[in-house]
């Protein structure tokens, strides 16, 4: 870390110690982690995914979609 962000950090942890009010501290530890989590980089799948490819046969995949396709793109309404 750079002296620069060294400082900005510094300045941060004094800041927060200077809070009493805990439900604001709280306020601000829900915004770290929010900002934590939407600031990661999403990790990809996409290769395995493709290492699943051609392990079934085409018309094995055309059945396979057709049945999910059924059985879950349909609202069944049960009261």
């Amino acid at each position: 870390m750079d002296v620069f962000g060294g400082k900005i950090k510094n300045k941060i942890i004094s800041d927060l110690k200077s809070i009493s009010n805990l439900d604001l501290l709280n306020q601000i530890l829900e915004f770290l982690r929010l900002a934590k989590l939407t600031g990661e980089e999403p990790k990809s799948n996409k290769n395995a995914v493709l290492s699943f490819g051609g392990i079934i046969s085409n018309e094995e995949a055309i059945e396979l979609r057709s049945t999910i396709d059924k059985e879950f793109n349909q609202i069944e309404v049960v009261w």
